[in-house]
């Protein structure tokens, strides 16, 4: 029945616009897929909602079919979604990042680094660390991306650092099982299997051996030339090789010991088949079979690092005095070259470099000097050689420095003119700063005489002294000094003679070549003083008159003739005839004190041999 009110017309426009289902979605985020369950998700551009399932489908296939790294950054683009982040959670078993977890390895490259993998391992191990590097990818990765494409693929680590596939090492062993069986000879089984490490190879090769029964017994033992399987077969041979040879070097060993006192038992100089042989039990043989023999020798073993020796002791006792003796030799050709006042110490090291050194010395200088005769043969010639130096520098300056200066002192103290005295003290002072003491200093250091620091320390404060010296007295203080620090007499009186004898024989020679008239008369002055008063006299020219004046006081004629000599040469009249006269003159003088000398020595020897 129609209403009274007529016929009304239904509003069928949508609940929702366009607009207001995407601010629902951008108001209420949808919930985060859950691994099986259909979801959906914001689209990447936020306004609308895509399926979950159809998210991980269009992931799927870009992993199959990518052909390089699918970048992290960019995969919401690629898929087309707002957030990945639940998919990575939920794929995280399937997916193989990069090092740096920035970029995914699509399934072809994770192929082909199976296959290439998979090569290596079925020739032998693989390093997986250097090829997860190689790869940018971690060593967890690249074993998931291995078990991946492989379920059954079975992986073992070994101590060579590389990863072996165990159907590989299960193949390897039966091969190495056959080798074990069959072989006849010796078999090198790192040479034969290289693939692996020997400690693999050694430890299957043992276990080998040890279940494979009467057909596989041998031995199985690592040498210099590898990991090696010697056949049952071959050990009873080479044992029977081994004894005689053994038995043939202890019987040489015995009769070297009775011969030279000592044999050798080095490894490296026994026989081939003996030189693996246990030291200990070797030695222990020779031992027990030179006691066999009745010796009463004390036997005694000389072990090092490159050698061994059997020695008797007093074979011992003869090779220590031998080496002692050239270490007393080492001393004498190590003290010259020392420096001032250094120590030269033992150092057997040097007496090893010699050349006539032998190994058997090189045994007893490492291994056996209990009581450190070498050490203190060494020793005991560097004292004494320090002695006799010590003896030579007191000598030098005695004889070059002490007594020269002691005699010209002498005669400076009996010049009783008061203006002449301190002008040839003067000159004594300059000649002996400047020519003797350094003349005597350079024989000191070439002839290398200084023998302590003690003394190197008194010879450096005595030259320092010498230089600050202003006056002779100061030189003659220094000089004191030197001499009683280092214990040294003052010259004798016998010394003096005859250094002043010497010195007076060497101004006549001297005078010989000598060509100034002037020169030639102021030696005569010096020496016809020196011949009838103490000491040695020298002087200036301008203190030659006065010189004269002391000559005449002894000897007139003597003096007559020097003022003679002096005028002539003031006057340019002097003549080669004056000149050899001086020359005879004061040879004549010389041998006058010559034989003053010798009658007061032959009168001494009277004395002496009075009762």
């Amino acid at each position: 029945m129609p209403s009274i009110f007529g016929t009304k017309k239904v509003d069928r426009s949508p609940v929702f616009t366009e607009d207001d289902i995407r601010k629902l979605i951008i108001s209420f985020p949808p919930p985060e897929p859950r691994p099986g369950k259909e979801s959906l998700v914001r689209s990447l551009s936020g306004r609308s909602l895509v399926r979950s399932d159809a998210v991980i489908k269009r992931f799927h296939s870009l992993l199959k079919n990518a052909s390089g790294p699918i970048f992290l950054n960019s995969l919401h683009n690629e898929l087309g979604v707002q957030d990945v982040q639940w998919l990575l959670n939920q794929e995280d078993e399937r997916i193989c990042y990069s090092r740096d977890r920035r970029r995914l390895l699509p399934e072809s490259t994770q192929k082909a680094i199976y296959h290439g993998i998979q090569r290596e391992l079925s020739n032998g191990g693989a390093d997986l660390n250097s090829i997860a590097t190689d790869k940018d990818v971690t060593p967890t990765t690249l074993r998931r991306m291995l078990t991946a494409q492989d379920a059954a693929l079975s992986l073992k680590d070994l101590e060579d650092g590389k990863t072996y596939d165990s159907s590989f090492l299960e193949k390897l062993k039966n091969e190495l099982s056959k080798t074990i069986e069959g072989a006849q000879n010796a078999v090198v089984l790192s040479d034969t299997f290289p693939q692996v490490p020997a400690s693999w190879l050694e430890s299957t090769a043992e276990s080998l051996v040890s279940t494979n029964g009467d057909d596989g017994q041998g031995v199985v033992e690592m040498t210099s030339g590898g990991l090696r399987y010697t056949p049952q077969s071959l050990l009873v041979q080479h044992e029977s090789e081994l004894k005689q040879t053994q038995d043939a070097y202890i019987r040489k060993a015995v009769e070297e010991l009775a011969t030279n006192g000592y044999c050798e038992v080095t490894g490296s100089s026994r026989p081939q088949i003996l030189q693996t042989a246990g030291d200990s039990d070797l030695t222990q043989a020779i031992l027990e079979a030179d006691a066999r023999k009745s010796s009463s020798s004390e036997i005694v073993q000389l072990s090092t690092r490159e050698s061994s020796f059997l020695i008797t002791q007093e074979a011992l006792s003869i090779r220590t005095s031998a080496i002692a003796t050239k270490a007393e030799g080492l001393a004498t050709e190590q003290w010259p070259t020392r420096r001032a006042g250094e120590d030269v110490v033992f150092d057997f090291k040097k007496l090893l470099a010699s050349s006539d050194v032998s190994s058997l010395d090189l045994a007893i200088l490492e291994s056996s000097d209990p009581e450190n005769r070498i050490k203190s043969a060494f020793e005991a010639q560097i004292l004494k050689l320090q002695q006799e130096t010590a003896d030579k520098f007191a000598t030098t300056v005695q004889t070059d420095l002490l007594t020269p200066l002691k005699l010209y002192t002498q005669a400076a103290d009996t010049i009783a003119d008061t203006t002449l005295q301190p002008r040839v003290q003067e000159f004594i002072y300059d000649w002996s700063r400047k020519e003797l003491i350094q003349e005597t200093l350079r024989t000191i250091k070439d002839s290398n005489l200084i023998s302590s620091k003690s003394t190197s320390r008194d010879v450096d404060k005595f030259s320092d002294a010498v230089q600050a010296a202003k006056t002779l007295e100061d030189i003659l203080t220094a000089t004191a000094k030197l001499a009683r620090k280092q214990k040294i007499d003052q010259p004798s009186a016998s010394l003096l003679f005859s250094t002043k004898q010497e010195i007076l024989g060497q101004k006549v020679a001297g005078m010989r070549k000598l060509k100034r008239a002037s020169d030639l008369l102021q030696n005569v002055i010096w020496i016809l003083l020196a011949g009838k008063r103490e000491g040695l006299y020298m002087s200036s020219g301008k203190d030659t008159s006065r010189m004269i004046k002391m000559v005449k006081e002894g000897d007139a004629e003597a003096g007559v003739k020097l003022e003679e000599w002096r005028n002539l040469i003031k006057q340019g009249g002097d003549t080669e005839d004056t000149r050899r006269e001086m020359r005879d003159v004061a040879a004549e003088a010389v041998d006058e004190f010559k034989d003053i000398l010798k009658a007061t020595s032959d009168e001494k020897d009277k004395t002496t041999e009075e009762p």
